[in-house]
């Protein structure tokens, strides 16, 4: 969310990635003041870093306030790439 970071996360990412088995990831964005385009951006460097690293073909993204229009943002994007994403969530 807006002025969030990702520390304030970390607790509920572990959480959920020990609860589930699978890796979670949390984006770190360049700067909380650019806009919701350049979130997008920063989102989609981690996706590909991740795709290309772990070669995984599908993701469950979840966003909370501010994150879910950077991800809605994201997902706009990725024209003839939908598949990857799997689920889309959007929190508050």
């Amino acid at each position: 969310g807006y002025l969030d970071q990702a520390e304030t996360l970390r607790k509920t990412c572990r959480r959920l990635a020990d609860r589930t088995g699978s890796p979670v990831y949390i984006v770190n964005y360049k700067s909380l003041f650019q806009s919701i385009t350049e979130h997008a951006k920063d989102i989609e460097r981690l996706a590909t870093k991740i795709i290309s690293e772990k070669q995984y073909n599908n993701f469950i993204l979840i966003g909370h306030s501010m994150g879910g229009i950077s991800t809605e943002r994201y997902i706009s994007t990725r024209a003839g790439q939908e598949a990857l994403i799997k689920l889309w969530v959007t929190i508050a």
